[in-house]
């Protein structure tokens, strides 16, 4: 095959045979068997009279040792995951609102808060949006944490120290639309 002859067409399909059927190492087969399922005879095979062994146990043992060491190929998954929700999504009184629009860098991701009126079902709450009522889906949503300020301002502590814990005033909701920031207020003398 490595003649220099001028009628390569005539030997190149002995050239492809014999790359196809050639070992390769990194494949631990050959693309014939790849594609085939089973090797190609070459030429020396076609003239080979050795019989085979005809004993079906040592066929047998032979087929069991080969199945043991093939291995499964791992699946695809697809499984959706659940989106993250809030465990105080169902026990608060305000929640954010998250808006679908395509929005600029320095806009906010959440809109609100808003009160929620109504929760119809473990994946849909009714929320007051802007004087009017919407069923919004749980993945939506996220929590507000609204400080509420006290009444009546208590009695300065002892001593004249600031408490340890906030004081906070009953039915007064402090919203700043601009920041919704959240604010405490501290008792001190």
């Amino acid at each position: 095959m490595c003649h220099a002859t001028w009628d390569w067409m005539a030997v190149l399909p002995v050239v492809l045979w014999g790359l196809r059927t050639a070992y390769k190492e990194d494949l631990r087969a050959s693309s014939a068997e790849l594609v085939y399922g089973a090797t190609l005879k070459v030429p020396a095979e076609f003239l080979d009279s050795e019989e085979l062994d005809s004993n079906p146990q040592i066929f047998v043992q032979e087929f069991r040792r080969q199945m043991r060491e093939i291995r499964p190929v791992p699946v695809a998954h697809h499984i959706r995951n659940r989106p993250f929700q809030y465990k105080d999504l169902y026990s608060c009184s305000h929640v954010f609102l998250q808006v679908d629009s395509l929005r600029g860098a320095l806009e906010q991701p959440y809109s609100g808060p808003h009160r929620v009126i109504d929760r119809i079902s473990d994946r849909v709450f009714r929320i007051d949006l802007d004087d009017r009522n919407e069923q919004v889906s749980v993945e939506r949503l996220k929590p507000a944490y609204i400080a509420v300020e006290l009444d009546d301002q208590p009695a300065a502590s002892p001593g004249g120290e600031c408490s340890e814990t906030p004081s906070l005033r009953k039915g007064v909701i402090k919203v700043y639309p601009e920041q919704a920031k959240n604010t405490a207020d501290f008792q001190c003398s």
